[in-house]
């Protein structure tokens, strides 16, 4: 890479960052996988920056980090490393980019928790659809699918999320 596109990338990097950290935890619950995601997208990208289109950055970035998480997770065989909770942590230590102990953090990891159960193909569509906010068409073109694979894998993800994520109503309960 010659100089002024090593500037453009970092740039662009320190910028989006944040963002892939939280799309890639989304998909894996993991933040230290969701960090060597994200710098395994980053050196796919940076190895393309001079193909890249100047607008299009982001979502080639975040295409490229989807994909890495999909061929990962269907590939689990292949991981060397083994990532475990028995590790331990200083407990006053804070830990970067998790989520602290506030009602929002605590109900977005639940969401978190619950998309755990859904197949790699199912989270990589709500995570798009959903999280990222992307059209049928765009999220069908990041995961190089039809976008009636898209709309099946969403539906199965939402029949299969409904009965985790809604609260019952009491209907004999007085108003």
């Amino acid at each position: 890479m010659a100089p002024p596109d090593v500037e453009s990338f970092d740039e662009f990097a320190v910028f989006a960052i944040p963002r892939l950290r939280r799309v890639a935890y989304a998909y894996c619950r993991d933040w230290h996988h969701a960090d060597d995601a994200v710098q395994g997208a980053l050196e796919r990208v940076c190895a393309a920056w001079r193909r890249v289109r100047p607008g299009e950055a982001y979502g080639y970035t975040r295409a490229t980090l989807v994909r890495l998480l999909v061929d990962e997770d269907r590939r689990a065989w292949r991981r060397h490393e083994i990532t475990t909770e028995d590790v331990a942590v200083h407990e006053s230590a804070p830990r970067r980019g998790e989520p602290d102990g506030d009602p929002a953090a605590s109900s977005e990891a639940d969401f978190f928790a619950v998309l755990a159960g859904l197949t790699s193909g199912q989270r990589a569509v709500v995570v798009l659809r959903y999280f990222e906010n992307l059209s049928v068409s765009e999220t069908a073109r990041v995961l190089r699918c039809s976008e009636g694979t898209v709309k099946s894998q969403a539906h199965a993800a939402r029949r299969a999320l409904r009965p985790l994520l809604t609260e019952p109503v009491d209907r004999g309960a007085p108003r």
